[in-house]
């Protein structure tokens, strides 16, 4: 598989358990198929201290622009918040459901999940309609621009795996 954002070759790592793909000596990206990221993003899963390390090559100025996915020819990635309760970007596969982050992304996603049972608390949200106790939007239509967004998002998925007739 080649990297989505530098072009590199990914090698697979083994590390926590998981089979992950990583650019290690180009841009220091990591590849995360449907459900791995899940097990290394909060601070108190250890697994992922180890992942945080993988060296990377400065390359700000190369990534820019939509990634395609390195499982699934011919599919551009969609990038979108982690939740609406932070501020990391990732990319995520529309099709294989799987995740790319680039460089310092995984350790700005395990600092916001600090707090221990905020998988919890982000379901909850989730129920409540993105409303959770003592979370202040900064703005009331940025909130409604996030649910719209994601809206599209799912019905644009569910477009996709539907085949039109």
């Amino acid at each position: 598989m080649n990297c989505p954002a530098c072009g590199d070759t990914l090698h697979e790592l083994s590390l926590a358990g998981l089979a992950l793909d990583a650019c290690s000596g180009g841009c220091g990206g990591i590849w995360f198929d449907r459900g791995e990221l899940q097990k290394v993003d909060e601070e108190g899963e250890t697994e992922g201290e180890a992942i945080e390390r993988i060296p990377a090559v400065d390359l700000t100025e190369v990534l820019k622009g939509r990634y395609a996915c390195p499982r699934c020819e011919g599919t551009a990635m969609m990038r979108h918040f982690t939740s609406v309760l932070h501020e990391v970007e990732v990319d995520e596969c529309p099709g294989c459901g799987g995740y790319w982050l680039d460089a310092g992304e995984l350790a700005r996603i395990r600092d916001e999940n600090r707090e221990p049972g905020g998988r919890e608390k982000l379901k909850s949200a989730a129920a409540m309609g993105g409303r959770v106790a003592g979370y202040e939007a900064r703005s009331q239509a940025e909130v409604e621009t996030y649910r719209n967004v994601t809206k599209i998002c799912r019905l644009l998925r569910l477009r996709r795996m539907r085949p039109i007739v």
